[in-house]
C-alpha cells in the first residue's frame, strides 16, 4: 500500500510539472547549426521542447542542409525559420505533426468561397520580448485579431489583386502598420516601439519667480472599462481592442444582440455609426444619428440626437441631444439636451439642458439648465439653473438661480439665487430664502424669510423689556438686519394669584443710521393666557417701533412707541385690564371684545 501511494504521488507530481509547461508551439528553443541536416535539427528542437515530430516522409527533403543561429525563439517560430511557409503543423497530444500548408481558397462557380490567406507571427518590441494583446487589424474590413498571451497572433485575410494595409495597436505604443501582398500564408513579426514618456520642462524663471506658480492637478479620464461590472458585459477581447486603437472607425450601422456578438464584430467599440440597433444591449465607439436598446447601450465615444435604452444608457464622450432610459442615463462627458429616465441621471461634467427623473440628478460639473426630480437633485459645482425636487436639491457651488423643493434645499457656496422649501440652508446668501427653516454662515445682501432663520454672523439678540404698564417681555432675535424673527414670552407681574402670560411669534427689520445706533421695527402677535392657556381667541398684537444704542458689546437699550391691538373672544370685559386710552373701542355686539392703543417699551438687549 505504502508503495503504491508512493507511485501515485510520483505520477500526480509528473503530471502537474507537464501542466506548467507552455503549449508546445510557445515552447522556447535554441537553433545553433551550421549544414546539419534537417531532421535532425528537428530532433534537437523536440528534445529541447519536450515532444515528438511526425512527417510524411514525402513531405520534404530530410538531408537538406540547415544554417541558423537563434537563441530562446518559440517552437512556431523555429519552424517558420527552416521551412518558410510551405510547411504547417498541428498538435496531436505530444506530437507536432508536419503537413503540408494550405494554399488559398479559389472561389469557383461550385464553391463560390472567397479567396483566403493568414499571415501570422509574433509581436515583438525593440528589444525582442514579446507584447501581449495587441490589436492586429484590417480598417476596410474590420476583420481583427489581438495577439495572445505570449504575443503570437494569426489574422485570416480576403485574397485579392491589391496589396492590404493592416494596421497595428497596442496601448502605451506607437502605431504602426505592416503591407501584405495577398498571398499564400505568410509569416510576419511585428515590432512596436514604446510611446517615449514626456520631456519635463522646467519653469522658467524671470527675477527669481517662476513664471508658473500654481499646481495644476491632472485628473484621469473616466474610462468604462474601469467599472467592475462593465467589463463583465462587454467581454476582454473587445475591451482590449477599444483600449489599444487610436484611431475612431466609421460605419453607418450596426446591429449587436450582446456587445460582443456583433455585425462590427471584435471591433465595435472603436467603431462610430450613424445607427445603432442593439437587441439586447450593445457597445460601439459612438453613434451620430440614432441609437436603441433592448436593455443597455455603451458608447466609448460621442452620442448625438437620440438615444434610448429599457435599462441604462452608459456614455463615456459627451451626449448631445435626447437620451431615454428606463433605469439610468451615465455620461462621462458634457450634455446638451434632454435627459429623461425613471430611475437616476448622472453627468460627470458640464450640463446645458434638462435633466427630469423620478430618482436622482446627478451632475459633477457646471450646470446650465434644469433638474427635475421626484427625490434628489446634486449639483457638484456652480448651479447656472433651476432645481425642482420633491425631497432635497444640493449645490457645492454657487446657485445663480433657483432651488425649489418639497424638503430641503442646500447651497454649499454663494445663493444669489431663490430658495424655496421646507429647510433651506447657504453658506453665503447674496439672494433669498423662503421656508420654514433658513440656515446661513453669512447673509450681508440677502433675505432669509421664515419661521425661523439662523445666520451665524447676523442677527442673535435676547432682550429684557417692559411695556408702559409693566408687561415684562422675553423676546429672541434671530435672522439678518433685513429680516428677522422675534420669538416671545413675557406675563403681568401685577396679577401674582391668576398670572397674565404670553407667548408669541413676529419678523422685524433694523435700520443702521450710525454704527452704534439703529432704528429697527417689530411686528409681533401674543396668545395671551390667564393662569392656565386660553383655548379661545385671546391676541394681543403689537408693532413697535424702537431705536436702539450700543453701549458697549454686547449691551444695548432701546425704547420707542408701540401701537397696540387686542381682540378677545371671552365674554366678561378683558379690556378693563389693559387700563388704557384707546384709539378705537369696537362694539361687544359681534361676540368679540376689541380695542387699540398707543403705548410704549424700554428694553436692555444683549447681542
Amino acid at each position: 500500500m505504502r508503495k503504491a501511494l508512493v507511485f501515485f504521488f510520483i505520477v500526480f507530481a509528473i503530471q502537474l510539472a507537464g501542466q506548467t509547461l507552455p503549449p508546445i508551439p510557445e515552447r522556447l528553443v535554441d537553433i545553433d547549426c551550421s549544414n546539419r541536416r534537417t531532421d535532425d535539427v528537428l530532433r534537437d528542437i523536440a528534445l529541447q521542447g519536450k515532444f515528438e515530430f511526425a512527417w510524411d516522409a514525402r513531405l520534404f527533403d530530410p538531408s537538406k542542409p540547415v544554417t541558423l543561429h537563434f537563441r530562446q525563439v518559440t517552437v512556431r517560430k523555429a519552424l517558420s525559420l527552416i521551412f518558410g511557409s510551405t510547411i504547417s503543423f498541428r498538435v496531436q497530444g505530444n506530437y507536432v505533426v508536419l503537413v503540408a500548408a494550405a494554399p488559398p481558397v479559389v472561389s469557383t462557380p461550385a464553391s463560390p468561397q472567397k479567396n483566403e490567406f493568414t499571415i501570422s507571427g509574433y509581436v515583438i518590441d525593440e528589444n525582442n520580448y514579446v507584447i501581449a494583446y495587441t490589436s492586429i487589424y484590417d480598417s476596410i474590413t474590420l476583420v481583427s485579431t489581438l495577439s495572445n498571451q505570449i504575443g503570437f497572433y494569426e489574422l485570416k485575410l480576403e485574397a485579392g489583386n491589391r496589396p492590404v494595409r493592416i494596421k497595428v495597436s497596442r496601448e502605451k505604443y506607437i502605431d504602426t502598420f505592416i503591407v501584405v501582398t495577398p498571398s499564400s500564408n505568410q509569416t510576419v513579426d511585428i515590432v512596436l516601439r514604446k510611446i517615449p514618456p514626456p520631456v519635463f520642462v522646467a519653469p522658467v524663471v524671470v527675477d527669481s519667480i517662476p513664471a508658473m506658480s500654481d499646481t495644476v492637478a491632472i485628473i484621469p479620464k473616466r474610462r468604462i472599462e474601469n467599472i467592475p461590472i462593465i467589463d463583465s458585459l462587454i467581454g476582454f477581447t473587445q475591451l482590449m481592442q477599444s483600449k489599444n486603437l487610436t484611431e475612431r472607425l466609421r460605419r453607418n450601422g450596426q446591429v449587436s444582440l450582446l456587445p460582443f456578438v456583433s455585425t462590427n464584430g471584435a471591433m465595435g467599440g472603436a467603431v462610430s455609426n450613424k445607427y445603432s440597433f442593439n437587441l439586447i444591449g450593445g457597445y460601439t465607439g459612438g453613434t451620430t444619428v440614432a441609437e436603441v436598446g433592448g436593455a443597455f447601450n455603451i458608447d466609448r465615444g460621442d452620442v448625438q440626437y437620440f438615444q434610448l435604452a429599457g435599462g441604462f444608457n452608459l456614455v463615456e464622450g459627451n451626449m448631445r441631444g435626447v437620451q431615454v432610459s428606463g433605469g439610468a442615463n451615465i455620461n462621462f462627458g458634457t450634455v446638451k439636451g434632454l435627459q429623461l429616465t425613471g430611475g437616476s441621471n448622472f453627468v460627470f461634467d458640464t450640463l446645458t439642458g434638462i435633466q427630469c427623473a423620478g430618482g436622482s440628478n446627478f451632475i459633477d460639473g457646471h450646470m446650465i439648465g434644469i433638474q427635475i426630480t421626484g427625490g434628489v437633485n446634486i449639483a457638484t459645482q456652480d448651479m447656472d439653473g433651476v432645481q425642482l425636487s420633491g425631497g432635497l436639491n444640493m449645490a457645492v457651488g454657487d446657485v445663480n438661480q433657483f432651488q425649489i423643493t418639497g424638503g430641503m434645499n442646500m447651497c454649499m457656496d454663494t445663493l444669489n439665487g431663490l430658495q424655496f422649501g421646507v429647510v433651506n440652508y447657504a453658506t453665503h446668501v447674496e439672494g433669498v430664502q423662503i421656508g420654514l427653516f433658513n440656515f446661513a454662515q453669512t447673509s450681508e445682501t440677502g433675505i432669509p424669510i421664515g419661521l425661523i432663520s439662523v445666520v451665524a454672523e447676523g442677527v442673535h439678540e435676547f432682550e429684557v423689556a417692559s411695556t408702559e404698564r409693566g408687561f415684562m417681555n422675553f423676546n429672541l432675535r434671530t435672522g439678518t438686519r433685513k429680516f428677522y424673527n422675534v420669538l416671545n414670552f413675557g406675563f403681568d407681574p401685577s396679577y401674582p394669584e391668576n398670572i397674565l402670560w404670553a407667548f408669541g411669534y413676529g419678523i422685524g427689520q433694523r435700520f443702521g443710521i450710525h454704527k452704534n445706533f439703529d432704528v429697527g421695527m417689530d411686528l409681533t402677535a401674543h396668545h395671551l393666557n390667564e393662569g392656565s392657556f386660553s383655548a379661545y381667541t385671546n391676541e394681543w398684537i403689537q408693532f413697535a417701533l424702537t431705536a436702539e444704542w450700543r453701549l458697549a458689546r454686547p449691551i444695548a437699550i432701546a425704547a420707542g412707541p408701540v401701537f397696540n391691538y387686542y381682540i378677545t373672544g371671552a365674554r366678561e370685559n378683558q379690556l378693563a385690564r389693559f387700563q388704557q386710552a384707546p384709539v378705537f373701542m369696537g362694539s361687544p355686539d359681534t361676540g368679540f371684545q376689541d380695542m387699540a392703543w398707543v403705548g410704549a417699551t424700554f428694553s436692555v438687549r444683549f447681542f
